[in-house]
């Protein structure tokens, strides 16, 4: 039996407007989209919010080079009335030995 990563990566979703009706989170390295999720409902509510990521692709593989990537970003895109918000995260990581 493959080891499965057990790791996660911890963000904090901060929605400080009006109450989105609609929210995606995208992982992407560079213009690549390695991971997104839609959201039904969870991360609409004003305040702050707890998301984890485990490193996974959609498809549900781990790609340690993608990881260290310095393109690596996270892309949050919020649905409210007729705006749609987009905004990007650079993830600065780096890679250890």
């Amino acid at each position: 039996m493959p080891l499965q990563n057990t790791e996660k990566i911890d963000f904090t979703i901060t929605n400080k407007g009006d109450e989105a009706e609609g929210l995606s989170l995208e992982v992407l390295d560079g213009n690549e989209v390695i991971y997104s999720e839609q959201q039904t409902g969870k991360y609409f509510d004003k305040g702050e919010h707890a998301w984890q990521w485990d490193g996974y692709s959609n498809q549900g593989i781990l790609d340690t080079t993608k990881l260290k990537s310095k393109s690596l970003l996270v892309r949050l895109i919020a649905l409210c009335g007729d705006m749609m918000i987009k905004v990007d995260y650079p993830l600065h990581n780096s890679p250890e030995e």
